[in-house]
């Protein structure tokens, strides 16, 4: 848990940091000024863009269905992170002990395209509809030599429990916090 409290702030605080360093290059390479009018050197700029996005109107096309083009967002939103259930990010933090943790993590990521499906569908358009397809599509063709190239590690390893593979591989941070010291 003492892991998570340093991580998390850590995190959001690169990612501040992150936005108004691209911002600022950004604006370099194009000759231009970039965020300078909120804050002092346009530091606010970020929160100013995340008030910006809370107050943006929800537009639905008229002939949408309303269930799905709703609940499509969620499925997503569910899908991908109901995945990090079982990733291993430190040795504090490990998520799920799941001895079928990789199959897990590859079906349960998979049904993000489900939830792409509704939303086209959802919106009552044939264009919408043919982008979802054309989106779901993608998803499942890069897949495919994603699951094969797991496949490759699972076999190397003798295991599908993602904490297993981690540890085979050397990669906990205690491990290397004790031989630093």
């Amino acid at each position: 848990m003492e892991t998570f409290l340093i991580f998390l702030p850590l995190l959001l605080t690169y990612t501040v940091v992150a936005v108004y360093a691209e911002r600022k290059i950004s604006a370099f390479i194009q000759d231009r000024m970039g965020p300078m009018e909120v804050g002092y050197y346009g530091l606010l700029q970020t929160i100013a863009d995340l008030l910006k996005l809370l107050q943006k109107e929800d537009i639905k096309p008229k002939a949408v269905d309303r269930r799905l083009f709703l609940l499509a967002p969620a499925v997503i939103f569910t899908a991908i992170f109901a995945g990090f259930a079982v990733i291993p990010l430190t040795s504090g933090l490990a998520g799920s002990q799941a001895e079928i943790g990789v199959f897990y993590l590859l079906a349960i990521i998979s049904l993000d395209a489900i939830g792409i499906l509704m939303a086209g569908w959802g919106s009552n358009s044939k264009f919408s509809l043919f982008g979802a397809i054309r989106s779901v599509a993608q998803i499942i063709s890069y897949e495919i030599p994603l699951g094969l190239s797991i496949l490759c590690v699972v076999m190397v390893s003798q295991s599908l429990n993602l904490q297993e593979i981690s540890y085979q591989q050397g990669i906990w941070w205690n491990d290397v916090q004790t031989d630093a010291t």
